[in-house]
């Protein structure tokens, strides 16, 4: 395996570094929400409503703050399993920078939208998408166009949608033939999983 090139190393340090900044955020934010629902409920408890209003816009503050750092994410969605299939030679590849760039990527479109639709902080701001759209087709390509424009100066990555996605077994046959009938794809299939099995059982000493 060639040796990682410096640029390499600092992006993987970089991801280290961030990693532990968020778990250490993560565990703040914990904490802090803890405090103030328990200073709300005893305000509540005590009929101490006016208190309780401030903590309890302590706790929406709070939980804000933790979905523009940590947006959910889906569960099992089939467009992104697609995509992840896609870019497996390219995340293979980049290594933890590539996830920790996908992640920020992600984070960026799931964050709020300021009103006046200028972003003038992206740590904090963004293009306010629904899990539901982040993760459909469209915002797929948009999260591609994000690595291409903004990968290797803000995550340390390069991207390329057209070369850095694996050719399936149906784009194959669109790029070596210009056209994709079923037959051809049948076809085309079949010999692939032939292949794969002949270096299988030839890894296995058996051909």
């Amino acid at each position: 395996m060639a040796e990682k090139s410096y640029q390499e190393q600092i992006a993987e340090w970089r991801v280290s570094r961030r990693q532990e900044q968020l778990k250490g955020y993560a565990e703040e934010l914990r904490e802090n929400h803890q405090e103030a629902v328990r200073a709300r409920d005893q305000a509540v408890s005590n009929n101490d409503l006016d208190a309780a209003a401030e903590f309890d816009d302590v706790v929406q503050n709070i939980e804000q703050e933790w979905q523009q750092h940590f947006p959910p994410q889906p569960a099992r969605s089939p467009v992104w399993d697609a995509w992840v299939r896609e870019h497996k030679s390219w995340s293979e590849r980049v290594g933890p920078a590539g996830v920790a760039a996908v992640q920020a990527a992600l984070g960026y479109m799931q964050r709020p939208r300021p009103a006046d639709g200028i972003i003038q902080n992206p740590n904090t701001q963004g293009m306010g998408m629904s899990i539901k759209k982040a993760f459909s087709p469209e915002g797929m390509k948009i999260l591609e166009d994000l690595l291409e424009l903004h990968g290797k100066e803000r995550w340390g990555v390069s991207y390329c949608a057209e070369t850095d996605k694996d050719l399936t077994p149906n784009k194959a046959v669109e790029a070596s033939f210009g056209n994709r009938t079923q037959a051809s794809v049948d076809k085309y299939n079949a010999g692939y999983q032939t292949a794969w099995r002949n270096k299988k059982l030839s890894s296995q000493g058996g051909g």
